[in-house]
């Protein structure tokens, strides 16, 4: 299998998310401040879920990928 958080998953897949959630959460946060506060934590709990399934989606793919890798190798020569 893969370890999750080795500096590669991180470097490749975690650092990467959370960087580009960081603008959407500060826009949430500045409309929020406008709206009402409660809406600031529901758009940032939903924004976490995301992040979380992005980088859980991305390792699945990548983990499926290798898995037929040698054999896409064999193909092509």
């Amino acid at each position: 299998m893969f370890n999750f958080f080795d500096s590669y998953e991180r470097n490749a897949r975690v650092y990467p998310a959370i960087l580009i959630s960081i603008p959407i959460i500060i826009t949430c946060y500045s409309f929020s401040v406008l709206i009402n506060s409660h809406v600031f934590l529901k758009i940032t709990g939903s924004s976490a879920i995301v992040l979380v399934g992005i980088v859980l989606l991305s390792s699945v793919v990548r983990f499926f990928g290798k898995k037929i890798e040698l054999d896409i190798w064999k193909k092509w020569g």
